[in-house]
């Protein structure tokens, strides 16, 4: 507040009314809330006269304090810096100084008063004040395979320094080679705290893996077996033709086509470190033939019995090996051979093709050799029991036994004989009678089919000699 002061004359009458103590009195108390300017008038008698006082009313000052870091060590010093005001004071240190350096011994809360054209105000900020500073570290991962990436991180100060590394950044990526321990320094306002931390690194597995064979003909079946040391958890096979497996102790692939393949075997072990290996060119293999031939003529006939082979293998064929199936094992080694038959019959006829890298394939087909038809029939037999001519027999090549009948009749043209067996002669008996008959001339008739299937009739005459 602040106090009005009016002389001149007896009575007096003050406007505005706000924040007077009295409109009426010579010294009125005024408390105004805003610069406000106020006129008093003053009576004497029948005069009157006037005058004005102003009251500049200034705002509160709005303070505020605060530290160039916290919290300090013991012993160390700390700026407190105020705003807000024109003119401070510190307690509990009485300074008037701003910015304000103190250096208390423990934990601390320093109150500022600032002054503004005769108006203050206050704030308060505190010091905090410790021994050390409690710095952590951790690691991700704290286990690691060697050649992969560790990340470490600080916690606790502003700067921190490294050791061994001598890094001063946070994070910090590590690579390590073997098991080491890092120690961090971090400082803050002149404090330090140390802290470390240890990163395991596992070595990468040894891969290493074998085959039971290296090279064949196609299809080429091969078995790998896996002598990575230490035992894997897991495996993961390439076999170089498209193929995969993951199987641990062995794997199995089989090659279909020619060419040279590389393997590759990559292992995981039970730390979850990784390795893998390649062996170029590892399997090769070969292409195997495709054996053919033809033949001709098919079927071929007895009287003119060759036939001829002709190969028509493919894949790099350099040797042939042929059997053309008869009781003799004949065969060849010819490319293009020919073989005569010496009987009639059906013959297996195998044909064996080797490449210069020992790669075999074989086929089988059968050659038919047919018979000439041919019917013998005798014009004269003597059935006396001695032995020599004594049955009528035809004879004959290409005849199908389910397919023939004899008949013969004498000269009166009476059956005297019938069979439909090839096997079984005319005795001389007529009828199956005891008694040969008598001397004469026979007539008889033959109707048989060949393994063709075509019929043939014959007629003619035997003599019976006694």
């Amino acid at each position: 507040s602040t106090v009005l002061n009016a002389s001149g004359a007896t009575t007096y009458s003050w406007s505005p009314a706000n924040g007077l103590s009295s409109t009426t009195a010579a010294n009125p108390s005024a408390s105004p809330a805003t610069t406000t300017t106020y006129t008093v008038t003053g009576t004497s008698g029948t005069c009157t006269g006037t005058a004005t006082v102003q009251v500049t009313v200034n705002p509160i000052p709005i303070v505020s304090a605060s530290t160039s870091a916290s919290p300090i060590c013991v012993g160390s010093t700390i700026d407190l810096t105020a705003t807000g005001a024109t003119s401070y004071s510190w307690s509990p240190s009485a300074s008037t100084t701003n910015p304000f350096t103190t250096s208390p011994a423990t934990t601390t809360t320093y109150t500022v008063t600032g002054t503004s054209a005769g108006c203050t105000g206050t704030a308060s900020v505190q010091v905090v004040v410790v021994n050390t500073l409690v710095v952590t570290v951790t690691a991700v991962p704290t286990q690691i395979c060697i050649g992969s990436p560790t990340f470490l991180t600080a916690a606790g100060a502003t700067t921190y320094s490294w050791n061994p590394s001598g890094s001063s950044t946070n994070p910090i990526e590590l690579n390590p080679t073997t098991t080491s321990t890092y120690t961090v320094t971090g400082t803050s306002a002149g404090c330090t705290g140390t802290a470390s931390v240890t990163v395991t690194v596992n070595p990468l597995p040894t891969v290493s893996f074998s085959a039971d064979t290296n090279m064949g003909c196609s299809p080429l079946c091969v078995k790998f077996r896996n002598l990575s040391t230490p035992t894997s958890s897991s495996t993961d096979w390439f076999f170089g033709d498209g193929n995969s497996a993951n199987t641990i102790t062995s794997a199995n692939n089989c090659y279909h086509n020619a060419g040279t393949y590389s393997v590759k075997l990559t292992v995981t072990d039970s730390l979850g470190c990784q390795n893998s290996e390649t062996i170029n060119n590892m399997i090769t293999v070969f292409q195997s033939p495709v054996a053919d031939f033809s033949m001709a003529p098919q079927p071929a006939i007895i009287i003119d019995p060759t036939v001829y082979f002709t190969d028509h293998s493919t894949g790099g064929v350099s040797q042939w090996e042929w059997n053309f199936g008869d009781v003799t094992n004949a065969g060849s080694t010819l490319q293009n051979p020919s073989y005569a038959y010496s009987d009639t019959g059906y013959y297996n006829v195998q044909l064996i093709v080797t490449t210069n890298h020992g790669c075999i394939d074989s086929i089988s087909k059968v050659v038919y050799v047919e018979g000439d038809f041919v019917l013998y029939v005798p014009n004269a037999f003597t059935p006396n029991g001695d032995g020599l001519n004594d049955v009528f027999q035809p004879k004959g090549s290409d005849i199908d036994p389910n397919n023939y009948n004899l008949t013969i009749f004498d000269r009166w043209g009476n059956l005297i004989f019938h069979t439909t067996n090839f096997s079984q002669g005319w005795d001389g008996r007529a009828n199956n009678g005891k008694s040969v008959a008598q001397e004469d001339v026979y007539v008889w008739r033959i109707s048989v089919k060949d393994f063709k299937g075509a019929s043939h009739l014959y007629i003619g005459h035997v003599s019976l000699v006694r």
